[in-house]
């Protein structure tokens, strides 16, 4: 039995240290640098450690500090890790499909796999935190992205075809060329001993706004943690915590800060095309934000608060 996690877009600070149980979340552990972007059949784990890639799809491997393929610059867009040196990226979606594989043809997809430092424990929470960022070049943000623990690891090394995984599905709303932080808990159903990440449905179940990019979605990975939930700070987290309180909203969208702001502070909302459609100076009041949206049209929107201590994000849905 397995545990499948959509990715929830609920967007905290990081909170607390724990014991990771993904070895080289950050993947700064490197074996060689890349020269290129991986080829259908390459690896990953012939670069950086613990990680491997379980089907004929290539999740790719960025460095800052290789000799003939750098980053920020990438046919994907700009793109500068979220820490660190090294960070990983992914084909969640495409149009086409490069191998052009008879048992899912226009079905393209990559995974990234790793083998956890422990098995789950049955029953026991975790929590789970991970970076994305939706790359500058992709023509769409789509739902289905999601993380798979499992006992035995997942494989099909002869294609490029989606595990016909089940999974919680929540729309992923991120805007382009801007790390997003991924943070969710859960209870292990299994004593898992993997986790794979990658689209498990088919295309045609997979919901995506268009951007107006290249011709599929491409998520950069980085920081990628796993701890038990009890060894999480949690009077920490209460003061990292930014949330709606309540979603979806109708003409006010009221953000409940679980701390207070810091010096100049300023509230922007953005459409999921990563267009900035408010901005405005703000004041908390007993640890809120309200701020009028009865002109946004209905839809997915992020809302950011900046201070002097950094930036907080979280989506919302407008009725």
């Amino acid at each position: 039995m397995s545990k499948y996690i959509s990715l929830l877009l609920v967007l905290r600070c990081l909170a607390g240290q724990a014991q990771n149980l993904v070895p080289n979340g950050d993947f700064e552990t490197i074996l060689q640098e890349p020269c290129s972007y991986l080829g259908a059949g390459e690896d990953i784990g012939n670069y950086t450690a613990n990680w491997h890639s379980p089907t004929l799809g290539s999740p790719d491997y960025f460095s800052r500090t290789g000799l003939c393929f750098q980053i920020p610059n990438t046919q994907e867009g700009y793109a500068e890790t979220h820490g660190g040196d090294h960070m990983a990226g992914l084909i969640h979606h495409s149009e086409s499909n490069a191998t052009g594989d008879a048992d899912c043809p226009l079905e393209a997809t990559e995974y990234l796999q790793v083998q956890l430092a422990q098995p789950l424990q049955l029953g026991a929470k975790y929590s789970f935190k991970v970076w994305l960022m939706l790359s500058e070049n992709s023509l769409f943000a789509c739902d289905h992205l999601a993380f798979a623990f499992t006992e035995s690891a997942p494989s099909e090394p002869s294609n490029v075809c989606p595990f016909p995984i089940q999974a919680d599905i929540t729309l992923l709303a991120h805007i382009p060329n801007t790390w997003t932080l991924v943070d969710t808990t859960f209870n292990a159903a299994s004593a898992a001993e993997y986790l794979t990440i990658g689209r498990f449905s088919p295309q045609a179940l997979t919901d995506c706004v268009s951007l107006g990019g290249t011709a599929r979605s491409y998520y950069f990975i980085d920081d990628i943690s796993l701890a038990p939930d009890e060894e999480t700070s949690m009077s920490e987290a209460a003061l990292a915590e930014m949330r709606p309180a309540v979603n979806p909203v109708d003409d006010e969208l009221t953000l409940l800060l679980g701390r207070t702001l810091a010096g100049a502070r300023t509230v922007e909302l953005y459409s999921v095309a990563g267009q900035c459609i408010h901005r405005s100076p703000t004041a908390a009041e007993r640890g809120s934000v309200r701020v009028d949206v009865r002109d946004l049209a209905p839809g997915l929107y992020v809302a950011r608060i900046m201070d002097d201590e950094g930036i907080r994000s979280v989506s919302f849905i407008k009725r």
